[in-house]
């Protein structure tokens, strides 16, 4: 339950690639995914989310290495990454998130298979600086700190400023933290929605209120995510609409 997937953290610019031959189900605006590409293959389905741009169409065949996105930081991200999962023909949704796995041992699995002109390699991530590098700028700032002579009251800013910009890191880290917490519970309770949908075939409004606990409008935007991902059909024949698994 909750988040299955690998976030890889990208730079807006890159390359994002078909990881199989298939063809694209869904591509553009994806709820919480933000910008989002998920492609049909033979063995199930994979999507690529939180895209600054899509490159691919509804229908359109890919193969593997195909480009079909650029990465970015839309839908509910808390920075810049690629969201990649998978979810395998004989997905179980009692396990994993939505039918969703961690796709880590199926990409084991795939031979590498030789990279096309036209789709150049990914510049490698920039190494750390050099333990050498390191240790000379350490020593040229206690050359600065013995030859500039320092009043005690600019330390006292100094270390007023440090305590300062401690404070607001941790703002930040607890925002960052409920942010999370918030994901969870959403991500958890879309789970729930689709076991029980899962079971009865159908599920409306009103259950998904009895369910959740939640209002009327809260069930609707769940219903709506689920709808937009592919997830759920809604059925707007009878008086109350009918969500179909």
């Amino acid at each position: 339950v909750g988040h299955n997937g690998i976030d890889y953290g990208l730079p807006e610019g890159i390359e994002v690639l078909s990881c199989d031959t298939g063809r694209v189900i869904q591509s553009g605006d994806n709820g919480d995914y933000g910008n989002s590409v998920t492609l049909q293959h033979a063995w199930g389905t994979s999507i690529y989310g939180h895209l600054k741009e899509t490159k691919v169409s509804v229908d359109q065949e890919v193969k593997a290495g195909d480009l079909v996105g650029i990465p970015g930081q839309t839908g509910y991200v808390t920075g810049p990454h690629l969201h990649f999962g998978i979810k395998p023909s004989d997905a179980d949704l009692n396990k994993g998130y939505l039918g969703f796995v961690d796709p880590s041992p199926y990409l084991s699995q795939v031979p590498q298979s030789p990279i096309s002109p036209e789709s150049p390699p990914s510049p490698p991530s920039p190494l750390p600086p050099e333990p050498q590098i390191i240790e000379k700028i350490v020593e040229v700032e206690k050359e600065v700190i013995r030859e500039v002579p320092v009043e005690k009251e600019v330390i006292k800013e100094v270390i007023k400023d440090i305590s300062e910009e401690k404070f607001r890191a941790k703002i930040v880290e607890n925002q960052n933290l409920g942010n999370l917490a918030k994901k969870a519970k959403h991500d958890g309770n879309l789970n729930r929605i689709m076991q029980t949908a899962q079971e009865k075939k159908t599920i409306s409004n009103s259950e998904v209120r009895e369910l959740l606990h939640v209002s009327q409008s809260t069930a609707t935007n769940y219903l709506n995510t689920l709808v937009d991902r592919g997830m759920l059909k809604a059925d707007k024949k009878a008086k109350a609409t009918v969500y179909i698994y």
